[in-house]
């Protein structure tokens, strides 16, 4: 992981990248420690090394749950803190129970996906072979973003993949709900859904 640093001067790195660096981290310090210490001297010393680890441990939870709890307040995307209860029970109100939940976004269709079972959910850019065959019921289209307008991309999948065109569906709606945690901040989420028998988004 140096190498970006040095080679194109790489400042910023995803917080997925580190656990290799975390994982082999532990490995190598008690490797270190064997090899510093030999057998006896370091099975003595792994009650202090034991709780070490866990005091860090303890202080990593400690952070995160601190920051999970004040960054509500201050967050960008906000992914943790998105009220999918919320726009579930309204997504419900109207009407959409099952069928086809189409979105260009994987973390919006994951949350939806374990919040609709029965319904089967399909992502833009992504051929339709790979996703489970269609159901029965309504044609759900969900997108997030500052404009309520249907992003071009998505129409055109609707379209050319699902053979279902975005005028067919109901006017484009904006749910709103207070993020978790920030009641006075709002979350939005815009969706258009109405029935579609005849295509593959049913």
């Amino acid at each position: 992981m140096a190498l970006p640093v040095f080679l194109v001067g790489a400042t910023d790195f995803k917080a997925r990248w580190m656990h290799q660096v975390l994982i082999g981290g532990g490995v190598l310090v008690f490797l270190r420690a064997a090899a510093a210490y030999g057998g006896s001297a370091l099975r003595a010393r792994l009650p202090w090394l034991g709780a070490a680890a866990a005091a860090l441990f303890a202080l990593t939870l400690l952070a995160r749950i601190l920051s999970y709890a004040g960054n509500a307040e201050s967050c960008r995307n906000c992914w943790e803190y998105q009220p999918w209860d919320a726009f579930a029970a309204e997504i419900r109100a109207l009407g959409f129970e099952a069928g086809t939940i189409v979105v260009n976004d994987m973390y919006v269709g994951g949350n939806l996906r374990a919040r609709f079972p029965r319904a089967r959910v399909v992502a833009d850019g992504y051929p339709l072979t790979i996703f489970p065959p269609e159901g029965e019921g309504g044609c759900l289209v969900v997108w997030r973003g500052r404009r309520s307008d249907m992003p071009p991309d998505l129409e055109t999948y609707l379209r050319e993949t699902l053979g279902v065109e975005a005028g067919r569906l109901g006017p484009a709606l904006t749910l709103s709900a207070p993020l978790t945690g920030a009641p006075e901040r709002a979350a939005m989420l815009h969706v258009a859904w109405g029935q579609a028998p005849e295509t593959a988004c049913r």
